[in-house]
């Protein structure tokens, strides 16, 4: 019976640390990297009065050209593509998204995984602009994404609330590219 309850225990420790491991997975790691976005989370907050704007409003100095309910959509698209292409190990994809120097922290995060396939479920996933700031040379977002992220469709999953940083060189017809991650709280 001791000999059990041993082999019982062990398996349960073994369970729970495979699980920390697993929370990790997700794209990034679940860590800070890269350059620091340039816009504070917004706390919603409920109005106390008619007519008052709730809390750190969005900061939007946008060109033009800005269509902010458009580049939400392709935030959100953009944020379940990058996961799956972390997942599957398609670091010649998420190039695509992402600044050099980004790449180059992701490719030693994702080393540190392994060259296996892994699974990773988002759900609930809130997409919120937290402003946006026209510059000469580039024009620079921060969008925070919240939400579950599993490891499995039945797991109870991990709640993750992180803002990017997303940059535009200016031009006609350039890519938005991810230059940095701040994981919130």
């Amino acid at each position: 019976m001791k000999r059990f309850l041993s082999l019982a225990m062990a398996f349960c420790v073994a369970v729970t640390l495979s699980l920390d491991v697993n929370a990790a997975k997700r794209f990034g790691g679940g860590k800070s990297m890269g350059s620091a976005p340039s816009h504070q989370t917004r706390q919603v907050q409920p109005n106390t009065a008619p007519n008052t704007p709730n809390a750190a409003a969005p900061a939007i100095n946008a060109p033009s050209w800005f269509d902010e309910q458009r580049f939400i959509g392709a935030a959100r698209e953009h944020f379940l593509s990058l996961q799956q292409h972390w997942d599957a190990n398609e670091m010649d994809k998420i190039a695509e998204f992402v600044t050099p120097q980004m790449l180059q922290w992701l490719k030693q995060e994702r080393a540190e995984l392994g060259d296996g396939y892994q699974s990773t479920y988002i759900d609930n996933l809130q997409v919120q602009l937290e402003g946006v700031d026209d510059q000469a040379d580039k024009t620079i977002a921060t969008l925070t994404f919240s939400g579950l992220s599993k490891t499995s469709r039945f797991d109870q999953g991990e709640t993750f609330s992180e803002s990017w940083r997303m940059e535009r060189a200016q031009g006609q017809d350039q890519p938005w590219l991810l230059a940095g991650i701040r994981q919130n709280g």
